[in-house]
């Protein structure tokens, strides 16, 4: 009960965003007394609808389905009301508390220790299981499940799962927990479509497929990793979804295009990638579209168009060294020397090169989470404030 009441006011008094004393103390708390919460939680659920309430039963997930009814001492009632009435006093519903939880915990995991069993490709490097004082996100996906589907807060939710979704994708983390949750909860959301099949693109790189073979794992931790080529079917199926339900997601067909060249079909891509070329807007979204277009058109034996999206990708990222790098190969390839040493010299040029810009292929993989602070701190907002009635 103490630990309970400590929790309540970390959960009220908590900054969102900010990893304070409040963070800090309940990610030091163990898996077992974090997941323990959720049985006095739903105690003080009961006494926020019925202050009166003399029954409280174990929640189902705790309990095997059975709901044992749980005895509280006389101390332990004394406490679990003054638990309900801090909550009242603060003009929140059960909901309102356990979204604000959801704050917390995320917090925790995002900001601090606690970020659970959670997986981390360290760039072909030995693959790292992250593993927190305690799992956060576990703790998150529970509270919100005590929201109902179609309720008045499936929009906060949503973009917590996008929030959440694109940090993963910008930390190089992969929880398929996570993603099987929010596609559970929201399988027609366009964003959560995009992200995992980001995600799934991201599983199949050589990066994260040498670290996966590097790694020497926990006995207890099972990895749910497919081949390359399982890993790039399913980011197929989630991209190709995004696009059905908003065809206008040009990050989406970027993404497919790109997918689509590496797996053969360069053909298919080829329209997709042009597509992506022309609506972006953003310069490394616009590079990418043009240096992944110009591998299509080469693998379709296109080499002339090869050459004009290569240059267009140079063009927009001047000492970027992928697209000179294909540029110097296009011209080996066809017997032209001193052409694949022309299209090189710009990137061995050294002068200026602690000022140069790295190239965005590098950070290809992180950009489908580039927007995670804004979305992180736009779900923070939604959930910290109370909804009416």
């Amino acid at each position: 009960m103490d630990t309970a009441a400590r929790w309540v006011q970390a959960v009220l008094e908590h900054a969102p965003g900010k990893r304070d004393a409040h963070a800090e103390e309940v990610a030091r708390w163990s898996p077992a007394v974090v997941r323990n919460l959720l049985v006095e939680f739903e105690s003080m659920r009961v006494l926020l609808r019925n202050s009166y309430a003399k029954e409280f039963r174990m929640p189902l997930e705790f309990d095997n389905g059975r709901a044992t009814e749980i005895r509280y001492s006389t101390h332990e009632r004394t406490v679990l009301d003054r638990l309900a009435a801090r909550v009242k006093a603060e003009h929140l519903s059960d909901l309102d508390f356990a979204a604000r939880a959801i704050v917390l915990h995320t917090d925790i995991a995002v900001l601090g220790d606690g970020t659970g069993r959670i997986l981390r490709f360290v760039d072909g490097q030995q693959m790292l299981v992250e593993s927190g004082t305690a799992d956060h996100w576990l703790m998150t996906r529970s509270l919100s499940r005590m929201f109902k589907r179609n309720g008045d807060r499936d929009a906060d939710l949503a973009s917590w799962y996008r929030a959440t979704l694109a940090w993963m994708a910008s930390a190089r983390l992969w929880s398929a927990e996570h993603v099987d949750n929010a596609l559970s909860r929201f399988p027609d959301d366009t964003d959560l479509q995009f992200y995992a099949g980001c995600l799934h693109e991201m599983l199949a790189s050589d990066q994260t497929q040498a670290s996966l073979a590097a790694s020497q794992l926990p006995t207890n931790v099972r990895v749910r990793v497919d081949s390359t080529g399982g890993e790039l079917k399913k980011a197929a199926t989630r991209l190709r979804r995004a696009l059905e339900l908003d065809p206008r997601h040009t990050e989406a067909r970027l993404h497919l295009g790109h997918v689509l060249t590496v797996t053969g079909s360069a053909i298919a891509a080829i329209p997709e990638l042009r597509r992506a070329a022309s609506e972006s807007k953003e310069t490394d979204q616009r590079y990418y579209a043009q240096l992944f277009l110009g591998a299509a058109l080469e693998a379709n034996r296109d080499d002339a168009g090869a050459r004009t999206a290569y240059r267009a990708a140079a063009a927009l990222v001047p000492l970027a060294q992928a697209p000179r790098l294909a540029l110097s190969y296009l011209a080996a390839s066809s017997g032209d020397r001193a052409e694949a040493r022309a299209a090189l010299q710009p990137a061995l040029d050294a002068r200026g090169a602690m000022a140069r810009p790295p190239d965005p292929w590098w950070r290809y993989s992180l950009s489908s989470g580039r927007h995670a602070a804004s979305l992180l701190d736009d779900a923070r907002r939604r959930l910290s404030t109370p909804r009416p009635g």
